[in-house]
């Protein structure tokens, strides 16, 4: 495979209406092996734009605004894990769906993991890109309080979009791969706020929502749910280096433990690779999911 071979960059745009709401999604088309994508917390599915023209070259691609997030309905509620995971499931058996992939990056893998535990039947296969294995109330010395302080979104007020543009253009991205460079980063990372009449920015994902999935997080616990997991699983973490600190050495045995207990599953460290790893090197995020596709990891 190719992986600088074109393939369409526009997706097309649609809704499906569930029980409570309605989420939005950008279909990339492509045949084969169906892969949806699942964006992480205060994100959109826009971070996919550079992974999902390469995937559907042998695939075919869905990425989903969840919950909150993108052009999805935005209610007061149901940001538990149990709700989001309803959300997913339902859309799939809206779009008729099945035996799918199942890519989260960040919360996204969470969401994933979530699915694939409660609803076996949907999932053939999941891939977590540096997430999947979170566990904040593992981590020494937190407590709610701290996670909800120290997770909180940034105060957007009195910000204009210039500012933001700014800011991004001086955020160190990492070592790059061509189809990143060839990419304009802010205008992807812009897609998670709105910009009104006076160029002041908000994010899509309210405060408010966004602390609910903090709280969510606190009771969600993969160290448990792993051995239940059906289906074969990639781990692709993401690191700049060797693990250092607490948090470091929780990371690094929260793979050893996913790894060990999850029946089938593979890791692959991302080595000098940023957590936002589909916008600074698609092009390997794509091979090494295109890959296990290819030679069955998550069967036909």
């Amino acid at each position: 495979m190719n992986l600088t071979d074109s393939s369409p960059e526009i997706p097309v745009e649609g809704t499906v209406s569930l029980d409570s709401l309605s989420l939005s999604y950008r279909d990339w088309g492509g045949s084969g092996k169906s892969v949806i994508l699942l964006h992480g917390l205060a994100s959109n599915s826009r971070i996919w734009d550079l992974v999902a023209p390469i995937l559907s070259l042998n695939s075919s691609v869905i990425a989903i605004d969840q919950r909150g997030h993108g052009k999805s309905d935005k209610p007061r509620c149901g940001y538990d894990f149990c709700s989001v995971t309803d959300d997913i499931a339902q859309f799939l058996i809206a779009m008729q769906i099945e035996n799918t992939v199942i890519v989260g990056h960040s919360w996204g893998g969470s969401v994933a993991l979530s699915l694939a535990v409660k609803y076996p039947s949907l999932v053939g296969g999941l891939c977590f890109i540096d997430g999947g294995l979170i566990e904040i109330s593992r981590v020494p010395g937190n407590t709610l309080e701290l996670a909800l302080d120290r997770m909180a979104p940034p105060l957007w007020d009195g910000i204009t979009k210039e500012r933001v543009m700014q800011r991004m253009k001086q955020r160190n991205w990492g070592t790059r791969d061509y189809t990143s460079l060839s990419a304009s980063l802010e205008d992807i990372v812009m897609a998670n706020l709105t910009v009104d009449d006076d160029g002041f920015v908000k994010a899509r994902l309210s405060r408010e929502n966004h602390l609910e999935v903090v709280r969510a997080f606190w009771g969600h616990k993969p160290s448990e749910m792993f051995p239940q997991v059906q289906c074969p699983v990639l781990i692709l973490p993401a690191r700049l280096g060797p693990p250092s600190g607490e948090r470091g050495e929780l990371r690094q045995q929260m793979v050893s433990l996913a790894q060990k207990t999850i029946p089938v599953s593979e890791v692959v460290w991302l080595e000098n690779s940023i957590h936002d790893v589909p916008l600074q090197r698609p092009e390997l995020v794509s091979q090494l999911v295109s890959e296990r596709i290819e030679n069955g990891f998550f069967g036909s």
